[in-house]
């Protein structure tokens, strides 16, 4: 079930999930697919996309959020099935919103590649 992104309270387990925008005639539409070690992190923290989901003209009425959990999957099937299904609902994209970020000078790193604090 749906929830408004800023409501949602999201297991902290690994899974996909997606965002979505309301539609005047469709109800809610998906904007990206996205797979997570632990989707409450991936919210909390806040997603690189965020700021490309608010450019969203739709998103005026509100992100939402829905998900699956996925323990049974490592990450490289969580990464492929997020993949998929970005470029099955948006076949004309050329490529994802991660892809397109990882294309920047500057974007967040993937939590495995994050700086480690220096020593006091």
């Amino acid at each position: 079930m749906p929830k408004l992104m800023m409501e949602a309270m999201l297991p902290a387990l690994p899974g996909l999930y997606v965002i979505q925008v309301r539609h005047w005639w469709d109800g809610l539409q998906p904007i990206h697919f996205g797979a997570s070690r632990n989707l409450h992190e991936e919210m909390m923290e806040g997603h690189a996309g965020f700021m490309h989901w608010l450019t969203d003209p739709r998103s005026r009425f509100g992100l939402y959020v829905s998900y699956a959990t996925a323990p049974e999957l490592d990450h490289d099937s969580r990464h492929h099935e997020g993949l998929r299904l970005n470029r099955h609902y948006f076949p004309r994209r050329e490529h994802s919103v991660d892809e397109h970020l990882a294309s920047h000078r500057i974007h967040r790193l993937p939590r495995s590649q994050e700086p480690s604090e220096p020593a006091a």
